[in-house]
Order: C-alpha cells, then sequence, then structure tokens
C-alpha cells in the first residue's frame, strides 16, 4: 500500500520501536498523519 500511496494505519499493538522506525519512515517520504482517522496518506502535490 505505501508503494501505490493508498492511505495506511499502523498497527499500533505492535513493539513501540518498530512502529516509531514505521512512522519516522513515512514521515521522511512526506506522508501526513490525520488524526481523524488515524491513518498516514500521501498528499497530492
Amino acid at each position: 500500500t505505501i508503494e501505490q500511496g493508498e492511505q495506511v494505519t499502523l498497527d499500533p499493538t505492535s513493539d513501540r520501536g518498530i512502529l516509531r522506525q514505521q512512522q519516522n519512515y513515512l514521515k521522511s517520504n512526506n506522508w501526513k498523519f490525520n488524526m481523524q482517522e488515524q491513518a498516514w496518506y500521501l498528499p497530492s502535490l
């Protein structure tokens, strides 16, 4: 889903370190977090 630019929801029950790595990866690739949906999305350019 990440490669296709679809909305991504991370699993909050996974290890905290892994979750942090996933969040940092998404942030570094210009993904934004939508608080209401608790999901990451890639803004259109």
